[in-house]
């Protein structure tokens, strides 16, 4: 159970990070259009 819930937990800042890096991408992208 402890393991399923840590890995529950590893998924979500998983998600996060990769939308963190989406963001960041998408900044990046549109700087060097500009």
């Amino acid at each position: 159970m402890y393991f399923f819930k840590l890995k529950k937990n590893n998924l979500t800042g998983f998600k996060n990070l990769l939308g963190l890096f989406s963001v960041f991408l998408k900044r990046f992208l549109m700087k060097l259009l500009a």
